[in-house]
């Protein structure tokens, strides 16, 4: 019987003409047949025969099985992405996160850390900690040392430049891989996130904050427009130099990208264009060579520096780290979200990242991060963190694990080229820490200021 107009088959599309016997079976064992009481949406004809196709679930296992490996193991389909989408994702979570590569070795410098050995560290951590993420945790969100502690660690847990030696760093260093095992030991038993759920919101919300403050107030002063004061504690320079012009420059440079909008090169251009000017202008000393082979120096760990009162430190890196941690992670998962709602990818039917009972793969996330701080401390870096420029994968796509095991692979490449990162001034990469301080300060309008109940933890 032929049917040219308003054909319609379970599958969905219409079809302009097709022949076939009632009755008979097509190449994918499903069986025709004709219901002359199912009338036609649209038929101009009046024609109310319509045909009811046997084969679904065949073709939708055989859907199924042509899937890769790679889409089955991520649900990359599921999720309403491509394998293409999630590796440009990842490689534009490596480009927003690739500034930390120059900044982060300069931080762990002022702890007493050996700049070569911090890009290494770095480097290995990232690497390890973005591919547990990725592989266990299935989350688009690579993970790193970060600045919070790295900051913690550098003007707080080590004292002063001038009085630090190679015990102060031990000490600062072991702290970091107590407070890792913690992170792991505690995340086996689901602590963490169940922790991070019961404190309440006035105190996650002011978190953000204080670490913006922090991070600023850091930045100024490796520009040297702030510095010590033994009066104030700090104060003004009272000089100008190179390091502040070209720093206040970055900065605004910076901030002016932020403003139009420029979320994956706004850290990567102002700091290759300012140090250029420091090369090209004998500012600062070229590199001195471009690949060189990775080194790790001698173990810092050393469990004998520790003095009585280490559980504080320890405790004061665990709690940065669950609040980074589970504040970042909830944030990019709920930006995720909110744009797959608005393309109609997430409804009531279909979950998103977040599930009726939380975060898909949430429980994993810490344990990974847990995992990659004892690396990191081993080799000589600070606690690793979930990365808050996981927004800018998100923002083009990513959706699974494969954009964090992209990334993975991304830092992994740059290790070689540690002398250029090392040759990078330090007022090229200090901007960062200020423009990152006043994005965290826009989250002040989150908190609820007008009862002393939630101002005063806040």
């Amino acid at each position: 019987f032929p049917y040219t107009k308003g054909l319609r088959t379970s599958e969905g599309p219409v079809v302009s003409k097709l022949w076939f016997a009632p009755g008979s079976k097509d190449t994918m064992g499903g069986v025709y047949s004709v219901d002359e009481t199912q009338p036609l949406n649209g038929d101009a004809t009046g024609n109310t025969t319509s045909v009811n196709y046997g084969g679904d679930a065949k073709i939708k296992r055989k859907r199924e099985s042509q899937k890769s490996l790679l889409d089955r193991y991520f649900k990359i389909s599921e999720r309403g992405s491509t394998i293409r989408t999630e590796i440009t994702a990842g490689a534009v979570n490596f480009i927003a996160n690739s500034y930390l590569l120059v900044l982060m070795p300069h931080i762990l410098a002022q702890g007493g850390v050996d700049g070569r050995r911090a890009v290494v560290a770095f480097v290995i951590s990232t690497a390890l900690g973005s591919c547990l993420v990725g592989l266990l945790a299935n989350l688009p969100v690579p993970v790193g040392p970060g600045l919070g502690c790295a900051a913690f660690f550098a003007y707080g847990l080590t004292g002063d430049k001038e009085t630090r030696n190679i015990t102060v760093t031990q000490m600062g260093i072991t702290c970091c891989l107590l407070a890792g095992l913690a992170m792991l030991v505690l995340a086996l038993v689901d602590l963490p996130r169940r922790i991070f759920g019961i404190v309440p919101r006035c105190v996650k919300d002011a978190m953000p904050v204080g670490l913006g403050l922090l991070l600023s107030l850091c930045g100024f002063q490796q520009m040297g427009l702030v510095v010590s004061d033994p009066f104030t504690g700090v104060s003004l320079s009272k000089s100008i130099s190179v390091s502040i012009i070209l720093g206040s420059l970055g900065s605004i440079m910076m901030a002016f990208m932020e403003h139009k909008m420029y979320p994956v090169t706004k850290f990567v251009v102002p700091i290759a264009f300012f140090t250029l000017v420091a090369w090209f202008f004998h500012l600062s000393p070229w590199p001195t060579g471009f690949v060189s082979i990775p080194t790790f120096g001698p173990l810092l760990v050393n469990f004998q520096t520790l003095g009585k009162f280490f559980w504080s430190p320890v405790f004061g890196l665990f709690m940065i780290c669950m609040f980074d941690i589970g504040g970042i992670v909830e944030s990019v998962c709920g930006f995720a979200d909110s744009i797959d709602k608005a393309k109609g990818i997430v409804s009531k039917k279909k979950q998103g990242l977040i599930g009726p009972h939380g975060i898909h793969g949430e429980y994993w996330i810490y344990a990974c991060c847990g995992a990659a701080t004892c690396v990191a401390a081993y080799l000589g870096a600070t606690p690793v963190i979930a990365f808050g420029e996981s927004f800018a994968g998100v923002q083009v796509g990513g959706r699974t694990g494969l954009t964090s095991v992209t990334s993975a692979v991304c830092f992994l490449c740059t290790m070689p080229f540690e002398p250029i990162f090392r040759a990078v001034p330090l007022y090229a990469s200090a901007p960062v820490l200020v423009l990152l301080g006043v994005i965290l300060l826009k989250l002040t309008k989150t908190l609820n200021l007008e009862s002393i109940f939630t101002a005063f933890p806040s």
